[in-house]
């Protein structure tokens, strides 16, 4: 989780956009992460690093273009999950029987 989600009570929402260029550039701080956006209203990208379950991390990209007053709008999104160091996923736990021969 992010550092807010230590100092908030668990279901306290919170969301504040920092304008560091107006129109251009901003900072989005919530509970749980951070992201930074640029672009125009209609068409920008935003990166942002949220904290996830078990110490993973997870980065993500999102494309955003819209044609105003239409309503029509597109979005891509792509996401990278990091594991924590040390991590070792948990072993398999179904055992497949292999026959040997007739």
């Amino acid at each position: 989780m992010g550092i807010l989600s230590h100092l908030l009570p668990k279901k306290t929402r919170f969301f504040k956009r920092i304008k560091i260029i107006p129109g251009l550039v901003s900072l989005n701080l919530t509970r749980s992460g951070h992201s930074v956006t640029v672009g125009i209203p209609h068409a920008h990208v935003t990166w942002s690093k949220v904290a996830g379950k078990n110490g993973k991390t997870r980065k993500m990209r999102r494309t955003t273009f819209g044609v105003p007053g239409t309503g029509l709008w597109r979005q891509n999104s792509k996401v990278k999950t990091i594991q924590p160091k040390g991590y070792k996923p948990p072993l398999p736990t179904n055992k497949i029987k292999i026959k040997k021969g007739p």
